[in-house]
């Protein structure tokens, strides 16, 4: 990225160098837990400006603290108390927003308006953040709902939220020991990637689906399927009540608002025992 344009270089070489800023404007450094990515020097927060974070206005110089000092190694999450010893509140919750890979590479720099970490110009107005709520509804093979619950989490984009949604529902469906489950999404991507050997979605959902994966493996009864947002209107409906209410956490089935039942579909998880 650093390379200077010299006499006598090719039109591709005098190309890519008329690029590299356009280029290095974009480029950031995907989180893993052994990413010695260098907090101060090097750009790996993908929304804030510049990529790179600023200390609190109280540290007379900044720590020379390595991302990888700021994670957790055996749960793969951020040190709390770490990261809002260094920045101030709106940073610490961007960072939160960043799922940590469990890759086993030190260092790999990736375009960040792109879905598939590469450079590409159609795909720059993509960038998108905030905060989701997951919506989970359990039935029976009955079709009656035994469980619900609604979760609130940082993310960066919709395919995000989407795949922490089906997070969730794993860990609920181990929580409850249910052996044998559907877990339906409406997002193609996600389940094509956690059914199948290639990953086709955004960077930074790729954490999530590897926790899934590992998940996977201990219930190998549970099943991933695609359906239609039309077919999971309970679970949609529970997700915006929790957004309003901004609630998180576990809700009593008989607690369910009546506004939640609204459709004639299907359940994000249903199991049996």
């Amino acid at each position: 990225m650093d390379d200077l344009k010299v006499a006598g270089s090719s039109r591709i070489w005098t190309d890519i160098c008329f690029c590299r800023d356009i280029i290095r404007e974009g480029a950031i450094y995907k989180v893993n837990a052994k990413s010695n990515i260098l907090i101060w020097n090097e750009p790996w927060v993908p929304t804030i400006p510049g990529f790179i974070p600023q200390s609190i206005s109280t540290l007379t110089t900044p720590p020379p603290y390595l991302q990888s000092d700021m994670i957790n190694f055996r749960s793969l999450s951020w040190k709390f108390d770490t990261l809002y010893s260094i920045f101030n509140a709106k940073t610490v919750t961007e960072i939160f927003k960043i799922q940590i890979s469990s890759e086993d590479r030190h260092k790999t720099l990736v375009w960040s308006p792109s879905k598939s970490g590469l450079f590409s110009i159609k795909s720059a107005y993509l960038i998108s953040n905030g905060n989701a709520h997951s919506g989970i509804i359990i039935r029976n093979e009955d079709g009656s709902i035994t469980n619900a619950a609604s979760y609130q989490h940082a993310c960066l984009d919709s395919e995000a939220a989407e795949c922490l949604a089906i997070l969730d529902s794993c860990l609920m469906a181990q929580n409850l020991n249910i052996s044998k489950a559907i877990f339906e999404s409406e997002n193609l991507n996600a389940i094509t990637s956690i059914c199948g050997a290639s990953l086709n979605v955004y960077w930074p959902s790729s954490p999530l689906i590897d926790q899934i994966k590992r998940l996977w493996k201990g219930w190998p009864h549970w099943v991933f399927k695609f359906t239609p947002r039309s077919c999971n209107g309970v679970a949609h409906n529970l997700a915006k009540w929790a957004s309003l209410c901004i609630f998180d956490g576990l809700v009593h089935v008989d607690s369910l608002p009546t506004n939640v039942f609204c459709d004639q579909g299907f359940p994000l998880v249903n199991f049996s025992n």
